[in-house]
Parts: structure tokens; sequence; C-alpha cells
């Protein structure tokens, strides 16, 4: 607030966090990756705990022409070569706090700062989708994010069970899932996530962590992604791996689902959750279909033969039959 005075940095929600007070941080609830998390309600403030660094800052008296190829040396870092027009458009235009068209050294400094945050990237790119967490506004380096999952959702499933039940069934999570017409439409949404995932404006993304725990849905049973799920693009995998020497095959691994090779399109590991949360009681009329859809989707690689098409195939066809049949329950 104070660098906020001094017009060294701004933001959307600059004035509702230093002037009107109408946004306050409450307690700290998670510090990981140099990100220190505040929650107020259900929104979430996410704050680098690195904003001193004299190496993070814009200088003064840069041209807005010098700032801007700064931008894109990073988003091409962050995405591979790429054409990053459009996305320095949008972000000029949602850092532009005082709408004249140009971006000032206080809008540049905000826009450098949160972009060096772990997960903002992805998660504005993605904005369009339902299962990300919605940006509210950002303010000198804070982004500050509506995370539903806290207090409308929760995981979508924890499979470990506990002792001494699992001295009879390790299937004991299934007895708390809520009904299958609602699996069914969580599982719809992050079909659709994957879908988005596997080709956006040219660029793959994935999901490193992806499982049960690391999923929230809302009310309406969308699937929501938390910072734990990992959304990477190829290339950020890529430069993760880049300083590890692989002596043998588990040295080259970020996670089991991303490694230098990726061996498995997340629409392949989405289907894994599919059969764990979705297939064992869906109803008989839908159950032989979808557990041929399971199996199929489960073996994609990336040594499946024309794979784009065969993936577009198994998106379509999982879409439909799921929608068909909440559309039939719902009439």
């Amino acid at each position: 607030c104070k660098e906020y005075s001094e017009k060294y940095t701004s933001g959307s929600l600059c004035h509702d966090l230093c002037v009107s007070k109408e946004l306050s941080l409450h307690s700290c609830y998670t510090y990981k990756n140099s990100i220190k998390s505040y929650t107020s309600g259900d929104i979430v403030f996410k704050v680098a705990s690195n904003l001193s660094w004299r190496q993070e800052r814009i200088e003064e008296g840069i041209q807005s022409s010098e700032f801007l190829k700064l931008v894109d040396e990073l988003l091409q870092h962050e995405l591979g070569h790429t054409d990053t027009t459009g996305l320095i458009n949008q972000l000029v235009l949602d850092f532009d706090t005082n709408r004249d068209g140009k971006i000032n050294l206080g809008e540049a400094q905000n826009m450098w700062w949160v972009l060096r945050q772990p997960d903002f990237l992805n998660f504005y790119i993605f904005q369009d989708s339902t299962s990300i967490p919605r940006l509210n506004g950002t303010c000198g380096g804070i982004s500050i994010w509506y995370n539903l999952h806290l207090t409308q959702g929760s995981t979508l499933y924890r499979k470990t069970t506990p002792w001494p039940i699992s001295l009879f069934t390790n299937n004991a999570y299934r007895w708390t899932l809520p009904g299958w017409i609602y699996r069914a439409r969580a599982m719809l949404s992050l079909v659709e996530l994957a879908e988005d995932l596997y080709d956006k404006d040219g660029i793959r993304y994935h999901l490193c962590n992806v499982d049960g725990l690391s999923l929230h849905h809302h009310d309406s049973y969308e699937v929501i992604l938390t910072e734990e799920t990992m959304l990477l693009s190829s290339q950020q995998i890529r430069n993760k791996l880049a300083n590890i020497t692989c002596h043998y095959a588990h040295d080259c691994i970020l996670t089991p689902q991303c490694q230098t090779m990726f061996t498995r399109p997340t629409l392949a590991v989405v289907c894994d959750i599919l059969e764990e949360y979705l297939l064992f009681d869906a109803p008989k009329i839908v159950k032989t279909s979808l557990s041929r859809l399971i199996h199929r989707c489960q073996s994609l690689s990336v040594y499946t033969q024309m794979l784009d098409l065969v993936h577009s195939i198994l998106v379509l066809d999982l879409k439909n039959l799921l929608w068909n049949y909440i559309q039939n329950k719902l009439k």
C-alpha cells in the first residue's frame, strides 16, 4: 500500500485493499513455493515472499515496448516458442488500471510481479474454464482469487482406507461418495478440461499431480483445480527437468504423470479417475459403453497412431455418453 501511494505499483483492487479497505488479509493458511496465501471469506490472497528483491523490480524510465519485450521473453520461456501477441494484448488490457491504453511503471511492476508467481500464468490463461479458480484482481504483486473449494466444496475423494477397515476392503472411500449423477457431472467437467489442456492456442498443458485429493468440486459438481494439481505447459516441465542428469529412467521424472517423455496424455490420467470414481456403480444402461471407453482411453500414449484424432474421438464419445445420461435424468 505504501508503494501504491507512491505510484510505484498498481492493480485493479489496490483501492479496495489500501484506500477503502473493503478487502483485508486475515489468516495465512499456506506457505509453499515462496507464496503466502491468506483467506478472507471465499477470497484468497497470494503474496510472493520475495517482493523486495531488487532483481524483480522494473527499472524506472523503461519504455513500454521494452517492458513488453521482457514479458514476451518470459512467456516464451514458460510456454515455448509460440505467438504470444494475443496473450500480451489481454495482459495489457487487464493490467491497464487507469484505462489509458498504455502500461505505466506501476502497472508494469504489478504485472511483472504476479507473472512470476507459480500457477498465476497458467490459471490466467485458462480463465475461460469453470474448472480454474477465478481471478478477482491484483494489487502490487498480490493476486486475489475466488477459491470456491475452500467454502463450498470438498476434495473429490480420499482413497486411503483407515485401519482396521483396510483389513476387509480397500474401497471404503466409495461409501461416502455423492450420487452417481452428481459424480457424472464432475467427470464431464474434468473430461472437458482435459480437452482444453490438450491444445490451447497450439500449446499442450498437463496435470502433473491429479488424483482424488488434489481435485475439488463445488456445489454444482464441476471440478475445480488447486495448486496441488500442478497445471504445467510442456515447456515448463522441460524447464524443471532441464538440469537433471538422467542416469536411470526414474531420474527423469517430475511426477509419475509428468516425465521427460510424456507417455500418457492428461486424458488417460483422467480416465484412471473415471474408473475409480464413476465406473464401479455405473447404471447398467451406460456401464458397458463407459467401461469400453475408459479402457481405450487409459491405453493412450504419445506412441498412439493418429493420437490427435483418437484423442478427439474419445473426448467426444465420453462427453456424449455422460451428457446424454445426465440430460435424460433431468427430464
